[in-house]
Order: structure tokens, then sequence, then C-alpha cells
């Protein structure tokens, strides 16, 4: 099984604050896993450190290494990295402009310039994301009209645009009700085909649900790994058992 992104030893601290501590993780390729773990245990701090995000917060300091497909990730020009390595927020983040708009921003941010091309892409993308019937008629409209779920399958389609390898998804269905979760996890699921998908999420029944691999992170340091069927009927760790439990968290 081939791995997309290798996490060594890589700690992150902000300020006085050591946010994770040598983290060792592996991603497989076209495959689902899922980041769990307490409030403040460092899991979005994870996802914005390997897209480079973190970077953009004061005090910040990183040590140890990110391999993306075996480089470095602070070898790849920045541009290059966002657009192979996509983040999708927890809170859905349209921009204050068209449906349309919002896509095409995004293609032409990266030179695609032909409305031919932006025209097939846009309706591709949003057809991916099972929201192209709902909207064809709607192109124009403001974006922030949608509702909460169709806004977040906007900003994948948004992030699907430029062609990313890997996605990463910051609770990406905590602010939305339980049909809408289940359209993102069934989108999730249906995009692990052809993408590399990281997931953190406060809901255990959800990293059941979807996640081929599950990683437990509790004050920085990651705990244990392994595939979901096991994590969750064989924990290894007495905290992942606790977490599990319900004991604390």
């Amino acid at each position: 099984m081939k791995h997309h992104l290798i996490l060594k030893d890589l700690s992150v601290a902000i300020g006085t604050m050591e946010v994770l501590k040598k983290i060792n993780l592996a991603i497989s390729e076209y495959k689902i896993t899922a980041i769990i773990g307490p409030s403040g245990c460092g899991k979005t701090t994870l996802l914005r450190t390997i897209n480079r995000l973190i970077e953009e917060e004061k005090q910040v300091r990183v040590s140890g290494e990110v391999l993306f497909e075996g480089e470095s990730i602070y070898q790849k020009p920045l541009v290059k990295l966002r657009k192979d390595i996509g983040l999708v927020f927890q809170q859905p983040t349209p921009f204050p402009m068209s449906i349309y708009n919002n896509l095409a921003y995004a293609l032409k941010y990266h030179g695609v310039r032909d409305k031919v091309s932006l025209d097939k892409t846009i309706e591709a993308k949003l057809r991916l994301c099972g929201l192209y019937e709902e909207v064809a008629d709607h192109l124009t409209m403001s974006a922030l009209k949608l509702s909460g779920g169709q806004q977040q399958r906007l900003c994948i389609a948004r992030s699907l645009c430029v062609g990313p390898k890997i996605l990463l998804m910051d609770e990406p269905c905590s602010s939305l009700d339980i049909h809408n979760t289940k359209i993102i996890e069934d989108l999730i699921v249906n995009l692990s085909r052809d993408y590399t998908i990281v997931i953190v999420t406060h809901n255990l029944q959800q990293a059941k649900r979807i996640a081929d691999c599950t990683a437990f992170i509790l004050g920085g340091k990651l705990m244990e790994m392994s595939n979901t069927e096991a994590f969750f009927t064989n924990p290894q760790a007495e905290e992942t058992k606790q977490y599990l439990q319900g004991l604390f968290g």
C-alpha cells in the first residue's frame, strides 16, 4: 500500500504551548484516515501544518518532517502545495459571490481562463458533489443563500476544481443535521476512490462508518493508529480504551 503522506517526528509549538509532540504517521493513498481525539488535542493544528496554513499563526515553530509523495512539503512552492493538498474547514466558507464564481475564482487563480473549460469543470465538480441538479438554474445566485449542507458541498467542489491529490477535512459535518451529514459522508466515501482523504472528526460513529484507518491524538501525542475495525474492536493503548468508553473527552 502506497503511503501518500508521511509525518516524521512532527512537532508544533505556538508561543510557549507545545501543540503537537513528535507525531509519526503514514497516510495511505486513496484511503480515508480519521483523526480523532478530545477538543484541544491538536487535530486541527495537524491539518493546518500539513498544508502549511499554520505558518500564518504568530510565533509558530515546526520541527520534524512532512513528506508528500516522498518530498518535503517545504521544498514545494506554497501555491503548488495548496493546490495538491486541499483543506475544507469546519464551517462552510463560500466566497460572497455567485455559486458559479466561487468555483471559477479557484480555477482562474490557477490559470484557467477559457470559458468552455471553466463551464465544463464547474459542472463536473458540482455533479461530483451531488449539487449540480440542485443549483443548475441558479448559478448566478449568491452562494451565501445556499443551505449549510449545500454550502459545504460547494466548498468541497471548489477544493476539487484545482485537482488536489489529498483532501484534508476539518470536522466537515459538525454544523450539519443528520440528513446533510449522511450526504457529506457518502460523498467522502465516493471521493476516496480518486483522492486521499484525511478527516478530523469528533464523531466516533462517523469515523467507524467511513474511515479505513483511525488515529487517536491525546495531548498532542499520537496514542494509536490502526485500521478502523481493529481500532474500535481491539484498541491497544489504555488511553484509547478510556476515550472510546467515554471516560473523558
